[in-house]
């Protein structure tokens, strides 16, 4: 069953509708042309050797009536064929070789690149030439060697790779791996046989037989002038040229069109490999009872295995077969044929190619050899995965489509992220030295070959069904069908993140011991060429130490509960939030602490705390909102939003069309608007509260008091105030009246600190619903908020603390009333957790995300921005906080460079600077409101006055330790002095 859906495409390029294929060539004389088999370089001695890469014609027919050009390997300054050379290498003997791009532009089938997926180091096409790089399939190298798609060269480029080859005898394919262009470069011809040979071992075990034939069977498309062609089976015609599976019409081998071999009577060992981008062999193998499976792709078997009549071999799988026909007649024929599986809208020729039994074959110096009942020894890998402790992890593959039968990209799903290798670069891991058991999920309507680099296993449909005779690098997860759920664990895998020489029992190869380094991400993918190229690929990691993913079999359902775990963390951190603001009283009261006060601190929190809100609105809540809404709007079946998130719906029947993902896009809009209107009113109170206090000079005249004799509980901040004020003590009937005033600034100040702190209290509250729903879409997102919150949460503390310690001394009665601030934001987190406690549906979760992103935006953009601009007005440290907070660990999921995360982190810094803007009028009447500080011995001279800008001169005095003129003001609207105790600023 495929997951359907409505909205995204991936492969959208805006392609001009394809030709149908036309003129294909149907009338194929079977078994009228001679096997080719490929040169054999021997590099069993080591050494270097040069490989071109290029374009040649090529005879599909032994008698070149049928021929089109390919592309193919060959050593440098010799003609490419396809297949390429058969390299054979010994084990544990080092190689090395330089490949040479020499292939011409355009695309030998350049009416069917997909632009929008030939991207990352393959955008250059075709401008750069023709992108390629080689993988040898199946060998264990360092990444730098490994041929990954993000490593391509192009025309007139090269690379010098080392191939170690230190594991085991067996043969492996090496193909071009170029990223978005795999699936052409392949079908055009780039493969080849890689053979590592173990000439004691094959000796020992009796394989070494004179007469190797290796076998690469191949469908392909090629019309009636020989011109190779690629499937137009697309139900997006003219949307994008990408398809999702590639069938030919008919069979080559090694290349040729059908064809017939001729075998002694004799003992024959038999190289099959599958070189199609998505078929899968069923092959009819009448000659079955007269042989034995001697290897799989890792290597050999523990025991020699019955061959089936149908041998079932999917794309890039390998099988070595060793069979006798030393009793046979001559001139018995057998036909190798397909019993095909899949249905295609291309008519297809099944016979593949004719055994021919001949006696005019010398057989004098062969002899026919006897297998011995084990021919290696491996050990068991359920036994090590229970002994190493590995992990248990759930894997998901998938396709999106808009509709039936309608895919446009396949995808891979871990912990409910899609992952891939270009866009979204998550990755798959296994613990380095270890032995993880992965169960496989397929609810499509394909069987998928997935193939790790530098890893092997044995997998099976159940525990009890596991393959332990042999090792995989390519493993088929079949599709639930209709006869299980569509969640049901189709294939189970141990995955063994070791060399495979130390699978080998009496192996003294330690289980890390690659003797490369293997830090860096190789891939892990489904090997249907076509579904690769299209997302089925992720970053595959083997990591020191075990990551911190939990243990999952794939037997727990989603639910909608929400964990202890979550209502405990979100609950601590909004906790934290108050303690916060509470430990501000530290700020202004102990010296060592009094930097954080100062204007460049404050400027550094708001901005950071400022970024870090916008981007998780942004960046997670919206989308989150989206999602949500979506699963909420699903009609016809069952919705699935972890499918959503990657663009796709329900695997199940439920759609949510274009219409349906407009509509919550509009809804998310919305309720955004509903929370930033939530906070709005809040603001209002906070900043007429605040100012009310800050004017308290200019709109009071009270009575004169005397200023009380200083205890032995006055704080030194209050002495020294009263101290700086009794010598500004004049005779004039204008001092009196500053005296006055300042007489009864204790009281002032008082109240000015308890009234913002309950100001800052009704502000805190939505901050604690905020973190609490933030911390439901992830830990990792409610830490980062949680982070944000703490760094302006410091400030409004001083705001609150600092009047409150100025006018009694007492850091008790200043931690009381950051303490009544600061507990507003737990019990804001209380009351979210109470509404979601009955569990939390896709209608709630969804409005709640878009209310807590629009509030998160609307206190950045209304409160803190301004807030960092007035302490830095300059802007010499609000630009480089507001960028850095940006570099969250939320877009540092990959050690690679990520496009995607540069886009996002492009919209939220945009998001920013308009929320900023849009706060400039307020933020610029602030910028004029200049704090001073009162010097400690002045005389007075003459007094004047000047009005200004949110402030009046009233006094200029001569400093008596310096001698020179210092100035008083009197702030107005809101703004509030700075004595030499304090920075105290509305915050």
């Amino acid at each position: 069953m495929r997951i359907l859906a409505s909205v995204v495409l991936l492969a959208v390029a805006s392609s001009p509708k394809i030709h149908a294929l036309t003129n294909l060539k149907s009338d194929w004389d079977a078994y009228t042309s001679a096997l080719v088999v490929p040169d054999v370089i021997d590099m069993t001695s080591g050494g270097h050797i040069d490989m071109q890469i290029g374009r040649a014609s090529h005879n599909w027919t032994e008698d070149g009536a049928m021929s089109g050009d390919i592309y193919g390997y060959a050593l440098k300054n010799a003609t490419p064929t396809f297949p390429g050379p058969t390299i054979k290498v010994a084990r544990g003997v080092p190689i090395s070789v330089t490949w040479y791009n020499e292939l011409p532009t355009p695309h030998l089938l350049d009416d069917y690149v997909e632009t929008s997926i030939a991207i990352a180091e393959s955008h250059c096409y075709p401008y750069c030439g023709v992108p390629t790089v080689v993988h040898v399939h199946g060998l264990e190298s360092p990444a730098k060697y490994d041929g990954l798609p993000l490593r391509t060269i192009y025309n007139n480029q090269s690379q010098k790779f080392v191939y170690l080859n230190n594991q085991s005898a067996s043969t492996k394919l090496y193909h071009d791996h170029a990223n978005g262009l795999t699936r052409l470069n392949a079908w055009a011809g780039l493969m080849g046989i890689y053979v590592i040979q173990d000439a004691d071992t094959e000796t020992a075990i009796n394989v070494d037989v004179e007469t190797d034939i290796p076998i690469m069977i191949a469908d392909r498309l090629v019309n009636e002038t020989g011109a190779l062609m690629y499937s137009d089976d697309n139900c997006q015609t003219g949307v994008t040229r990408w398809v999702p599976e590639s069938y030919g019409s008919v069979n080559t081998v090694n290349g040729v069109v059908m064809p017939y071999v001729y075998i002694p009577l004799a003992q024959v060992r038999l190289r099959i490999t599958n070189g199609a981008n998505a078929r899968h062999y069923n092959l009819t193998l009448p000659f079955a009872s007269q042989c034995k499976l001697i290897a799989k792709d890792s290597g050999f078997v523990q025991q020699p295995e019955d061959v089936p009549t149908h041998l079932v071999i999917y794309p890039f799988e390998r099988v070595e077969l060793l069979c006798d026909f030393s009793s046979n007649v001559d001139g018995t024929t057998y036909e190798i044929v397909d019993t095909p599986t899949v249905a295609t809208t291309t008519t297809y020729d099944s016979r593949i190619m004719q055994f021919r039994i001949s006696d005019s074959i010398n057989t004098q110096n062969m002899t026919v050899r006897t297998l011995p009942s084990t021919l290696v020894q491996r050990k068991d890998l359920k036994k090590l995965y229970q002994e190493l402790g590995g992990k248990n992890r759930s894997i998901f593959l998938g396709e999106m489509d808009i509709s039936t039968n309608c895919p446009t990209k396949s995808l891979i799903r871990y912990r409910g992220m899609e992952i891939n290798s270009t866009t979204i670069k998550n990755t798959l891991d296994c613990t380095k030295g270890k032995v993880e058991k992965w169960h496989f999920q397929n609810p499509t309507d394909d069987p998928h070959p997935f193939h790790w680099h530098v890893v092997n296993a044995q997998c099976g449909a159940s525990d009890d069904e596991v393959d332990t005779n042999s090792l995989k690098d390519v493993v088929v997860i079949p599709n639930a069908g209709s006869s299980r759920p569509s969640t049901a664990v189709t294939q189970i895998c141990y995955v063994a993140c070791t060399p495979d020489e130390f699978l080998v029992e009496g192996s003294e190869r330690g289980a890390t011991e690659y003797n490369f380094d293997t830090s860096e991400p190789y891939v892990a993918h489904c090997h249907i060429l076509d579904h690769e190229e299209n997302n089925m690929l992720s970053l595959f990691q083997l990591t020191d130490g075990d990551d911190d993913a939990p243990n999952d079999d794939g037997s727990t359902s989603a639910t909608n509960e929400i964990t202890t775990t979550v209502i405990v963390s979100a609950m601590g951190m909004s906790v934290l939030g108050a303690i916060a603001t509470s430990l501000s009283v530290l700020v202004i009261s102990v010296e060592k602490l009094m930097f954080l006060g100062n204007p460049r601190s404050l400027s550094v929190a708001f901005a950071l705390s400022a970024g870090v809100m916008v981007f998780i609105a942004f960046a997670d809540l919206w989308m989150e909102a989206v999602t949500f809404y979506r699963a909420a709007f699903t009609t016809g079946g069952s919705a699935d939003p972890e499918a959503y998130e990657t663009g796709a719906t329900s695997a199940n029947t439920g759609t949510c069309d274009n219409t349906c993902g407009g509509n919550a896009w509009l809804a998310t809009m919305g309720a955004f608007l509903v929370g930033m209107a939530c906070i709005l009113p809040v603001e209002y109170i906070v900043h007429m509260t605040v100012e009310k206090k800050g004017s308290y000079w200019d709109e009071r005249n009270e009575k004169e008091d005397d200023i009380p004799v200083a205890s032995a509980n006055t704080s030194p901040c209050v002495m020294e105030s009263r101290r700086e004020m009794n010598l500004l003590v004049t005779g004039s009937d204008e001092e009196a009246k500053l005296l006055a005033a300042a007489r009864q600034q204790k009281e002032q100040y008082r109240r000015a600190g308890m009234m913002t702190g309950i100001a800052i209290a009704i502000h805190n509250f939505p901050e604690g619903l905020a973190l609490f729903v933030s911390s439901l879409q992830g830990m990792e997102t409610g830490i980062i908020l949680s982070i944000g919150i703490i760094l302006h949460n410091l400030p409004e503390g001083v705001a609150i603390a600092a009047p409150v310690y100025y006018a009694t001394g007492s850091k008790l009665q200043a931690f009381k009333w950051t303490a009544i601030s600061g507990i507003a934001q737990p019990l804001g987190a209380a009351v979210g957790w109470a509404a979601v406690s009955g569990g939390m549906s896709y209608a709630l979760r969804a409005p709640l995300y878009a209310v807590v992103a629009g509030m998160l935006v609307c206190i950045a953009a209304k409160e803190l921005l301004p807030g960092a601009y007035r302490f830095d007005p300059k802007g010499n440290f609000l630009s480089s906080s507001l960028l850095a907070s940006q570099f969250t660990p939320k877009t540092q999921t990959s050690k690679l460079p990520n496009s995607f995360q540069l886009m996002r982190l492009n919209f939220v810094l945009a998001a920013t600077i308009v929320a900023f803007v849009a706060s400039w009028d307020s933020a610029s009447a602030a910028s004029d409101a200049i704090v001073v500080k009162l010097p400690n011995v002045m005389n007075s001279t003459d007094a004047y006055e000047i009005m200004g800008n949110n402030r009046r001169l009233l006094r200029t005095h001569k400093n008596t330790n310096t001698g020179k003129e210092e100035d008083i003001f009197q702030h107005r609207a809101g703004v509030r002095p700075y004595t030499s105790c304090y920075h105290l600023a509305e915050s």
